[in-house]
């Protein structure tokens, strides 16, 4: 009976029953990525049980970048499990009828299938619908996944030849349609229910980095590497989209090909944008970027009206920004600094709490009530909550808003390496987080509860 050792990037060697796809030993030690493993069988050969004195089992080596070897033993009682499942699928197996349908290449489709459901390489951008029954993830790989939430299940694999890494995802407020920002600076939109793609248009700019959706659903705003603005009307059902580009209709949830306007700030600041958040009343638009500030943008003057400074030392980078439902507040994530809070009003920083491991931050969300938010980076997801206890210069520095302090009220560790996207869920207490380490992690939202999954 043959077995398969896999050294993971969590750290964890497991040990399968190919077969039946059982995992049944995980053996946990390693503190980093694991390079490489070996079998040392204690019988003549290690894919027999029958190798095995009794009361053994089978010796596996197995070596780390965290500078370590280890031996394991991999017991008898989990050889019996192995042969177990093994059996058990033997059982099950119905009896092919049509020789085409046996041997390996059902087996290889079947494969196939499976390992396409798991993303290969970074995931760099993960959304979840409103009503939160359906995750949107996308990465390296270049495909559009769609999860449901309620049982892990893949809804649809979606990708178009020739695509390029996805940067970022966006449900449109009905969770009808998701749209998907392209490094070649293309936006696609997809049909949520069938997996149709509506709409390819392309961001007059450099790689699309952030999509957001204005929260009547009517307006898609796209930023980039550079310093547009691309704004596209979203066709309702029954209506022509402006920018239709044959004047017909276009389906609900569909962009035209032509832009309804594009904004250009280069008369204003010479940036490169990475993250775009539509104010609740949808007449202005946040745009981070990687000189240290946050652009509030006019949408109807089509200019930039304010400058939120976030940081000016070390390196600038503004990863990512976020508007409150409530419109109360402006956060930014800042690679190197954390957290920063302004008063939307005011435009003055708010007091954050100063936190002993910040790391690298990379993307900020606030939950559907305003009450919180939460920071992804390399030490993973932070939950942030309001209080009302700050002072002024505090965290904030001078002209932070008095009376007002956000604090860190939990730190939720699992992935390997660092998050580059997390989002809320829809009650505002489930956390869902992408990693670099290609896992999708759901988290009930609790001081000290863990991934759910």
């Amino acid at each position: 009976m043959p077995l398969l050792a896999v050294g993971t990037i969590d750290g964890v060697v497991r040990v399968w029953e190919p077969r039946s796809g059982t995992c049944v030993s995980s053996l946990r030690g390693h503190t980093n990525e694991v390079t490489a493993v070996a079998w040392a069988p204690l019988g003549p050969g290690p894919d027999a049980t029958a190798a095995a004195p009794d009361g053994q089992g089978l010796l596996l080596a197995s070596v780390s970048r965290d500078g370590t070897a280890r031996l394991w033993e991999v017991s008898a009682q989990v050889l019996e499990s192995a042969a177990a499942a093994a059996a058990a699928v033997a059982a099950a197996a119905p009896v092919p009828t049509n020789p085409s349908e046996s041997g390996t290449e059902a087996d290889a489709e079947q494969a196939r299938r499976d390992a396409e459901q798991q993303p290969a390489g970074e995931l760099q951008a993960v959304a979840v619908s409103r009503c939160g029954g359906v995750i949107a993830t996308g990465g390296q790989d270049r495909r559009l996944r769609l999860w449901d939430v309620a049982s892990g299940r893949l809804l649809h694999l979606l990708e178009r030849p020739w695509s390029s890494s996805i940067a970022c995802v966006a449900f449109a407020p009905d969770g009808r349609t998701v749209a998907a920002g392209h490094d070649d600076a293309t936006v696609r939109v997809w049909r949520v229910g069938d997996g149709t793609v509506l709409s390819e248009v392309e961001h007059r700019g450099r790689e699309v980095r952030g999509l957001a959706y204005s929260s009547d659903g009517a307006t898609l705003a796209a930023v980039c590497k550079g310093n547009r603005i691309s704004l596209w009307r979203v066709a309702a059902a029954g209506a022509a989209a402006t920018g239709a580009g044959d004047g017909g209709e276009l389906p609900a949830g569909a962009v035209g090909a032509k832009a309804l306007a594009l904004i250009s700030t280069a008369g204003d600041y010479a940036t490169a944008y990475s993250a775009v958040a539509w104010s609740p009343c949808g007449t202005r638009l946040y745009c981070s970027n990687y000189d240290g500030d946050v652009h509030e943008i006019d949408v109807a003057a089509r200019t930039c009206t304010a400058n939120l400074s976030c940081n000016k030392s070390g390196l600038p980078w503004v990863t990512g920004v976020a508007a409150s439902g409530d419109g109360r507040w402006v956060a930014a994530a800042v690679r190197e600094a954390g957290l920063v809070v302004f008063d939307a009003a005011s435009r003055e920083r708010v007091d954050v709490a100063a936190v002993d491991d910040p790391g690298t931050t990379f993307c900020v969300a606030f939950s559907r009530d305003s009450r919180m938010l939460l920071t992804a980076g390399s030490e993973g997801v932070a939950v942030w909550e309001c209080c009302a206890e700050g002072k002024a210069g505090a965290g904030g520095g001078v002209g932070a808003v008095v009376g007002v302090c956000w604090r860190r009220r939990a730190q939720l560790k699992g992935h390997v390496r660092s998050v580059l996207s997390a989002s809320w869920g829809a009650d505002s207490r489930r956390v869902v987080s992408a990693g670099v380490d290609g896992a999708v992690r759901v988290w009930e939202q609790l001081p000290t509860a863990g991934p759910t999954r």
